[in-house]
């Protein structure tokens, strides 16, 4: 392989951002995003390049999808899923109910077997932040065991629980 890196894909609310996508109609207006990880972990590329045309692969000089570095790493299967649901959620509670939790179907995460995927949603009335994956259990999780336990963005938002199963 060359010199590639992982390429995440982070889908954004184009709710507001895209002229079609007004608060009037229902619908799903989110685009995926897709760049180089070792860009992205940078916020002020994600503020400046990313947040700003929602498009990094061939724009501005950038390289495309189909060039060498990014094509190996699709082909080398290190692509990454991330989408964030937790500003885009609407809890509707019925008189006298109580919502104990709430999660996404847990085939969204693992229906998609090869690639790395993350949804953070709300899981309470009170904002509780949670992390859905399919990367952190069973034969990934001992993969990627020591990236999570040391990425600084995972245990900043999300602390796993005491009696962590990784079977």
């Amino acid at each position: 392989m060359a010199n590639w890196v992982p390429i995440p894909l982070v889908t954004a609310n184009m709710r507001g951002r895209a002229t079609e996508a007004t608060d009037d109609l229902a619908g799903n207006y989110e685009r995926g995003v897709h760049f180089p990880a070792n860009e992205g972990s940078n916020p002020t590329f994600i503020r400046s390049k990313i947040s700003k045309d929602f498009v990094y692969y061939g724009l501005d000089g950038n390289p495309h999808m189909s060039s060498d570095a990014p094509k190996e790493a699709v082909l080398a299967a290190n692509f990454m899923i991330v989408t964030n649901w937790s500003s885009l959620q609407h809890t509707i509670l019925p008189p006298r109910c109580e919502l104990v939790g709430h999660c996404a179907l847990s085939s969204f995460g693992t229906g998609l077997a090869g690639l790395d995927m993350a949804v953070v949603f709300q899981a309470d009335r009170e904002g509780t932040l949670a992390v859905m994956t399919n990367f952190i259990a069973g034969q990934r999780g001992r993969e990627l065991d020591d990236r999570v336990a040391n990425s600084h963005i995972f245990k900043r938002l999300f602390s796993p629980p005491e009696t962590w199963e990784k079977a």
